[in-house]
């Protein structure tokens, strides 16, 4: 497994700003986004299983950030 190529996707999907969303304004799931960035198409299954989790807990910090933006209001 590559963690180098790896952790630079993360890298650039998190510099990219807000994760991408569905027609109803949430944030994609994790295998939609392996999709949307192509994911599948360039990593090992190993590879695919590690960029889940970690999209997940980029997913879950994403929300988490808007629910305390809404707190605020």
């Amino acid at each position: 497994m590559n963690y180098m190529k790896l952790n630079c996707m993360l890298s650039v999907i998190k510099n990219g700003g807000d994760l991408p969303r569905d027609r109803w304004g949430e944030i994609l799931d994790c295998e939609d986004l392996i999709a949307w960035f192509g994911l599948n198409e360039c990593l090992s299954p190993k590879e695919l299983d590690y960029m889940k989790r970690r999209l997940a807990e980029l997913v879950e910090t994403e929300r988490a950030i808007e629910m305390i933006e809404l707190a605020e209001l």
